[in-house]
């Protein structure tokens, strides 16, 4: 359901930051590590992709024991599309932070970027060997909406999990099952969680109606439900509240939320129409991501789709 874990800079850095217009010039401390790090982030976020990388690899070199340095690297060159180096950022982070499941969703994120599913299981598999397989389960089948990465012992214990688990939030927690017996065939029980996570999602949206993010995963449950036009208009406020113009780094998950949506009320061409500028642009996405993703499923015999895939068709492998 939600986005990268703690993707922004810290709020003090994130103030000093603000002070000053031109990010590149780093007038404050240039050889801070901590500064250069989350004037990476703020720059990616603000659509300044040229030098973030080198940018975070300088303040790695000045402080080699960040793990929020080395994260946020790992990040940056998967939302690059730059696999090798993503490997090697993150095995300096795991170093640093091996018990730390984001590390593992990071690892899964490679995988997938390269169209490897057995790679990004392996990856589930051998975290669940050093971080506890509950917390760890739930927070992939949660973040990045990687639920379908898990084999079926893995989903049958995210299943059994309470909404503790999902630190008490039932939006979380009942999309994640709907999202689950969805792809376990489960109409029933897909629509009775659906609408669990619809009545949590409304009342966070109308707790915060300018969450971007809550809009559309409202829309998302919505979609599960059959309401299609409820489910369009929240995916769409939540593109309008958070478009990728004004943030390169969230928006393009809002919008993909957005290409979810079109695809579970039968909209292909709209779907088709918000998905193709995310692969034009600095994000997680890829053909060979594509290729597995059960969320594409409706695109499969569309002919965009498999020119976006690079294949004739575009079938799961």
């Amino acid at each position: 359901m939600p986005h990268l874990a703690d993707a922004e800079a810290e709020p003090a850095v994130q103030r000093e930051l603000g002070r000053h217009e031109d990010l590149d010039g780093l007038r404050l401390a240039p050889e801070d590590a901590d500064l250069l790090s989350a004037a990476a982030v703020t720059g990616a976020r603000l659509q300044r992709w040229d030098g973030i990388a080198e940018r975070l690899e300088h303040a790695l070199r000045l402080d080699p024991r960040s793990f929020t340095v080395a994260r946020r690297l790992a990040t940056v060159r998967i939302f690059l599309r730059q696999y090798p180096a993503a490997d090697s950022a993150l095995d300096r982070a795991i170093a640093l932070a091996p018990t730390n499941p984001e590390m593992v969703l990071l690892q899964v994120m490679v995988a997938l970027g390269r169209g490897n599913l057995a790679a990004a299981r392996a990856a589930v598999d051998t975290g669940a060997r050093r971080i506890d397989p509950p917390m760890l389960f739930a927070f992939l089948a949660a973040y990045q909406d990687l639920y379908w990465v898990l084999n079926d012992a893995q989903q049958r214990l995210v299943l059994g999990l309470p909404p503790s688990a999902f630190d008490d939030d039932r939006g979380a927690w009942g999309l994640v099952r709907a999202e689950l017996y969805r792809l376990r065939g489960d109409a029933r029980r897909t629509a009775a969680y659906a609408d669990t996570a619809r009545l949590a999602l409304e009342a966070q949206s109308r707790a915060a109606p300018d969450d971007a993010q809550r809009h559309a995963i409202l829309g998302v449950a919505l979609a599960y439900l059959g309401r299609k036009a409820e489910a369009m208009r929240e995916g769409r406020r939540g593109v309008e509240l958070l478009p990728i113009e004004q943030d390169s780094f969230f928006g393009p998950y809002i919008q993909l939320q957005l290409v979810r949506i079109y695809v579970l009320t039968g909209e292909p061409d709209q779907a088709l129409d918000q998905l193709e500028p995310l692969l034009r642009i600095p994000f997680y996405l890829s053909p060979g991501w594509l290729r597995l993703d059960p969320a594409f499923d409706g695109l499969r015999t569309e002919p965009r789709f498999g020119r976006l895939v690079g294949r004739a068709g575009g079938g799961r492998r």
